[in-house]
């Protein structure tokens, strides 16, 4: 087989790629049009709009209209450049010979150029309190709380991350086309995470009473940063990777047994962020869960204002403490190979054990404890009954899950013979005071 027959493919594959971003780019361009028309014509307001004339415009929609129309253009000089490519446009050969600054470096240079200036002038508008975050009601500007010294501390991060890695673009060091590809693709996924947040808002902008096209123009507020954000951001993240990636070893098939193994040898393989970022995750056992709760942590953050509120947070932290601490156990029984079916009756009996104690009630007729020795108390009984299940599993050979199911039933019989009738037993029947520790 020729060079150019085995070569094919992989430059058919190029070519495809090269026209799908040259079709999302001319989409970027119209998407960038239509912001500047929208904010040109009135539609879409930015900044205070108080009792100003839609004819007078404030600095804040100025720059919005003109970077809207330079963004529409360097997007056509993109896509234009995408459906003719020239031999020398390559970011390889940008990086490692010299070559030309195509159109396509040219806009990821820019876009790289405005988010680091984005979010150092964010930066500067949280600190000068511009852009309060969380509560700011009857605080001074002056006073910042935790949430917005990180976001202070992590927008300058990131805007000085991507002003150096325009820096090393120019230079032309070759580290500059990995940051590039980490900043493009994060940057990225803030801005899905934008989006999602426009889209939650959409609902509680909706005027009461009133037409979809009355709420129109708020809807187009809320989701048009973030689809520009994300559309701009992801095409300049896959020009960067288009060529990213390889061995950087020679496909060695002759020559010393160190060469041949070398050139088998993967470790070595660059690969573009999201391919790593899969990668590490196919390798991990619990890849599952860690997307779960990234997914479900990013969609309640941005779905309601009050989950990152101290109070919600206090509120799930109490009412799933007993069933964490119950799971922790359970969770190195099930990785040994074995179940617990009496964790329920065992955590029933726990509560139980510790209240009657306090109150009297175990022994009957006994002393009331205070509650630290009660609590001890309580984990040394609990903690027999279950060694009694570990007794019987090794004594027996009798399955775990047979013998805890036994227990089980005998362990929720404990607190209808404890208590006449299986009433409840509270601690407010017996003192008045909340218990002191």
């Amino acid at each position: 087989m020729s060079s150019s027959s085995a070569s094919s493919p992989a430059a058919s594959s190029a070519a495809r790629g090269l026209n799908r971003n040259a079709v999302l780019f001319l989409l970027l361009a119209v998407v960038s049009l239509l912001l500047a028309e929208q904010v040109a014509t009135g539609w879409l307001a930015f900044g205070d709009r108080l009792n100003i004339s839609r004819r007078d415009f404030n600095l804040t929609e100025i720059v919005v209209i003109v970077g809207g129309v330079i963004w529409a253009a360097l997007a056509a000089w993109t896509s234009l450049s995408l459906f003719r490519p020239r031999p020398s446009d390559s970011m390889h050969d940008y990086f490692n010979e010299g070559g030309r600054r195509s159109p396509a470096i040219t806009f990821v240079t820019v876009v790289m150029a405005v988010v680091g200036v984005g979010c150092i002038l964010i930066a500067i508008q949280i600190y000068t309190g511009w852009i309060p975050l969380t509560d700011r009601v009857n605080i001074s500007r002056r006073d910042m709380n935790p949430v917005e010294w990180i976001a202070i501390v992590l927008a300058t991060f990131w805007g000085l991350l991507n002003l150096r890695t325009v820096l090393g673009f120019v230079r032309r060091e070759q580290p500059a086309w990995s940051w590039a590809q980490w900043a493009l693709f994060l940057t990225a996924v803030a801005g899905v995470v934008y989006l999602m947040s426009g889209l939650f808002d959409i609902p509680r902008s909706l005027p009461k009473g009133g037409t979809v096209l009355d709420a129109m123009p708020r809807v187009l507020e809320l989701i048009f940063p973030g689809v520009l954000i994300t559309l701009t951001c992801w095409l300049g993240y896959s020009l960067v990777t288009q060529e990213y990636g390889g061995p950087r070893v020679g496909k060695s098939i002759a020559g010393s047994l160190a060469a041949r193994a070398r050139s088998r040898d993967i470790s070595a393989v660059q690969v573009p962020a999201g391919q790593m970022i899969r990668n590490r995750l196919s390798r991990s056992p619990g890849a599952g869960a860690i997307i779960g709760f990234v997914a479900l942590f990013t969609f309640f953050t941005v779905a309601t204002d009050l989950f990152l509120d101290p109070q919600s947070l206090a509120s799930a932290l109490t009412n799933n403490v007993t069933r964490g601490i119950v799971a922790i156990g359970t969770t190195m029984l099930m990785i040994s190979g074995e179940f617990d079916l009496s964790v329920g009756s065992l955590l029933g009996i726990s509560g139980l054990t510790f209240l009657g104690l306090m109150t009297g009630q175990f022994p009957p007729g006994g002393p009331r404890l205070d509650p630290i020795t009660a609590a001890v108390l309580t984990l040394a009984f609990v903690g027999f009954l279950g060694a009694l299940n570990g007794w019987l599993l090794i004594r027996t050979g009798i399955p775990s899950f047979i013998v805890t199911l036994a227990t089980q039933l005998m362990l929720r019989g404990i607190p209808l013979v404890f208590i006449a009738g299986g009433a409840n037993l509270r601690y407010v029947d017996y003192f008045d005071e909340p218990p002191y520790i």
